[in-house]
């Protein structure tokens, strides 16, 4: 993700509202709009704010 949104130390991953999908940090897909991202600490935070995993670099999956 781009480094124009500020990624909290305690966030593992981040989503963004208007795709409704979760990602992790460095996943290759394209910088979201600041203010459509959100921060979870863990993948069943995000899977429970109604967000599914990106497939390109599969935040559900232990790396």
């Amino acid at each position: 993700m781009s480094t124009t949104v500020p990624f909290p130390a305690e966030a593992r991953f981040y989503g963004v509202t208007t795709t409704g999908i979760f990602c992790r940090p460095d996943c290759p897909s394209r910088s979201p709009r600041p203010e459509n991202v959100r921060f979870f600490a863990d993948a069943a935070a995000a899977e429970t704010a109604g967000l599914r995993a990106c497939k390109r670099c599969a935040p559900d999956l232990e790396p």
